[in-house]
């Protein structure tokens, strides 16, 4: 417990900052004289000794301690001595000027400053003594010795308030718990304003415009200086999208005499060919013209927009409802929302390489360690299962998975998703299933959803209407919650996700009122044309390419919108992919994402959404490209 000292007892107090040996006197001082007030002691000393409040604190002060007059000169000058080095040691400590070191003389203060930790923290002694000369007008000034000030100044850098009747400094926590100054016993309440405790009375007096006036004024006078420093934040500086800061801040600039080709951003709108089907349209125009859904909606999404979406991907053997739906700003919207709710600072996830370099971009932002697992290129860029359990440890908060792929185009099998189900079981680690290229793929492949095949394993599956209905702008994406096992409800998963869409009141209101028609048969012809003109594009890709010197597909995409390609870039007397892709851009104005934005060196990424007319363009200049700086 917090023990006041007095003025009597100053000199033992500075000598705490001095030799252990002298510390164990004062304690034992400290133990003899002292009585050691507790709150229960407090208590029982009222009914025992007094009926008021005024009575006990009467005989209370006949319990403090006597001067010691029976001291003898050498223990005298022998703590003037240690009182003078300790005064010397705290004013170089807070290089107070030697003029000060004086314990006789008396300085004035103001005591409202020792409530001013930041002013306390951040200027010297006479900053304190001058700004103390200022509050001489209020008449708020007190005078005290040197000694006694620098107790007060050295406690009052920590934070501690002061009492108003014996003005004594005590940490805010200690009169929190009591409700009073353990010293005097004068009762202090911490909702009340400095100025207010101090001048309890001077304030009743003021009308509540002057109050105001006052506080402004104070608080004005008080301001620590400061010079323009607006600097941004570590975390802001720390956020990298590789993808969006290669294309938005490349320095190399396209062959003016050459039309840009960029196929590296995953937009199927880019070039207008992909368009958003007919009769989603009509709606969203309906929608708009009669002003129906123009306000707020629930946080997790309007019931009609989260209905269609438990509609469309529940199953016979797996029933999803609309509460475990939560509408989301886009598929990376879903996934920070994922992240937030499953992992705390320290923790690990496990993704892909190569892989959407926003899975890193997001886990690095909330301090979470990305973990690698690798995909084979030569088996259909399927996971690397044997890595899996030397990657997970106590701290392991989630494996996350890609299928269909972005940015291989691979469409994982049925027995190879079962094979993933069972190694997170036996590993205990719950699934997030980036499944924004959902039912996106090519003959001779099937798409199925990890939701849809677990037992066991908690999933969390994103996915938008980015893709699937080419309206990427449209920012309208989902998390559905597939939860068989209750073990993401136990652990209040489902909870956070629910009061994190709070953070944030999104999608769009009318987008959603789209997503029934979305999901209907009215627009099931479009998304398949949409599937079979990918397809086409993704064939013409490969044959394209693999014809071309230094490049090589080593497994064809089997859906999505990407294809993954390797390049031999030193054979052309260039670095690495990241150089060959910047020189091809100089001169033949082809952009292509170098495989190092996605954890893959040595590859390239081609988008083919493009018309065939765009993309045979773009690959003829990459062939001669490739020609001209063939080195053998």
């Amino acid at each position: 417990m917090l023990l006041f000292i007095g003025n009597v007892d100053i000199a033992y107090h500075l000598a705490s900052f001095g030799s252990v040996q002298r510390k164990s006197k004062i304690r034992m001082k400290r133990k003899i004289y002292w009585s050691p007030y507790s709150k229960r002691t407090l208590l029982a000393s009222t009914e025992q000794e007094a009926e008021n409040e005024t009575s006990w604190k009467q005989s209370y002060e006949t319990r403090r301690v006597p001067d010691q007059q029976d001291n003898t000169n050498d223990e005298e000058e022998a703590e003037e001595e240690n009182m003078n080095r300790v005064i010397k040691e705290l004013s170089q400590r807070f290089d107070w000027p030697k003029e000060s070191l004086s314990s006789k003389k008396q300085v004035s203060v103001d005591p409202i400053l020792f409530h001013e930790p930041s002013f306390l923290q951040s200027h010297s002694y006479e900053d304190f003594i001058k700004e103390s000369e200022q509050a001489k007008k209020r008449n708020h000034v007190e005078s005290m010795d040197t000694e006694s000030f620098m107790r007060l100044f050295e406690n009052a850098r920590k934070g501690w308030l002061s009492c108003p009747q014996c003005k004594g400094l005590a940490p805010p926590e200690e009169i929190e718990k009591w409700g009073w100054c353990s010293y005097c016993h004068a009762e202090i309440d911490l909702k009340k304003s400095p100025a207010e405790i101090l001048y309890p009375q001077e304030e009743e007096k003021k009308t509540d415009k002057q109050k105001k006036s006052d506080s402004i004024r104070n608080v004005s006078k008080r301001v620590v200086q400061r010079e323009w420093n607006v600097s941004c934040s570590k975390r802001a500086l720390e956020t990298i999208n590789p993808i969006r800061q290669l294309v938005q801040g490349m320095a190399v600039k396209p062959n003016p005499d050459k039309k840009l080709i960029p196929l590296s951003i995953g937009d199927p709108t880019a070039f207008g060919n992909l368009r958003i089907p007919r009769e989603a349209m009509k709606v969203l125009s309906k929608v708009l013209a009669e002003d129906s859904a123009h306000g707020y909606s629930n946080s997790l999404g309007n019931d009609i927009a989260r209905s269609s979406i438990a509609n469309k991907y529940s199953s016979k053997h797996h029933s999803i409802t609309k509460d475990d739906i939560i509408l989301t700003c886009g598929t990376s919207g879903a996934l920070e929302m994922i992240f937030n709710a499953l992992c705390n600072p320290g923790d690990n996830v496990l993704i892909p390489r190569p892989g959407f370099p926003l899975f890193k971009t997001l886990l690095d932002n909330l301090g979470v360690e990305v973990r690698y697992y690798d995909l084979d290129p030569h088996q259909q860029w399927q996971i690397r299962l044997e890595q899996l359990p030397k990657l997970v440890d106590s701290r392991t908060a989630a494996l996350v998975v890609n299928n269909p792929s972005n940015p291989c185009g691979s469409v994982f099998s049925y027995s190879h998703m079962m094979a993933i189900l069972e190694i997170a079981q036996r590993l205990c680690i719950p699934i997030v299933a980036d499944e924004v290229y959902s039912d996106m793929t090519f003959s001779g492949s099937q798409f199925f959803s990890f939701g849809s095949l677990s037992e066991y394993v908690p999933i969390l599956s994103v996915g938008s209407v980015s893709k699937m209905f080419v309206a990427p702008g449209w920012r309208l994406g989902w998390i559905i919650i597939h939860d068989r096992q209750r073990l993401l409800e136990t652990g209040n998963v489902i909870q956070g996700l629910r009061q994190l869409s709070m953070r944030m009141l999104v999608p769009s209101s009318p987008f959603q009122m789209v997503l029934p028609t979305l999901f209907s048969d009215s627009c099931k012809s479009d998304f398949v044309a949409l599937v079979e003109t990918l397809e086409d594009h993704a064939k013409f890709t490969v044959d394209s390419l693999s014809k071309i010197r230094g490049l090589s597909c080593t497994s064809a995409p089997q859906g999505s919108m990407y294809c993954m390609v390797h390049v031999d870039s030193q054979s052309m007397g260039f670095q690495d992919d990241m150089e060959w892709a910047t020189q091809l851009l100089a001169e033949e104005s082809v952009l292509v994402l170098p495989g190092q934005c996605f954890q893959a060196p040595h590859f390239f990424r081609i988008v083919y959404c493009a018309p065939k007319a765009v993309l045979n363009e773009a690959f003829s200049r990459i062939r001669r490209f490739c020609e001209n700086h063939q080195t053998n």
